[in-house]
């Protein structure tokens, strides 16, 4: 599977989305993204399993993303 980044807008973010993928069984890691196109530093998400059911999952838990690279 490819390996994807679901950009969130602060590390808080990051970390309670990158649990909830954990807790369904998504092996997720938080990583530092610099210069994102946003503007300054986001964090992110990369996950190498299914994209739809990670967005899923995270929109259930009423976690917003920026953007998935």
């Amino acid at each position: 599977m490819r390996t994807s980044i679901i950009i969130l807008y602060s590390y808080t973010a990051a970390r309670k989305a990158a649990k909830q993928l954990i807790n369904n069984g998504i092996k997720a890691g938080i990583t530092k993204i610099s210069g994102y196109k946003g503007g300054g530093c986001a964090y992110g998400v990369r996950i190498n399993d299914d994209v739809e059911r990670a967005k899923e999952i995270i929109g259930r838990a009423g976690i917003r993303y920026r953007d998935i690279i």
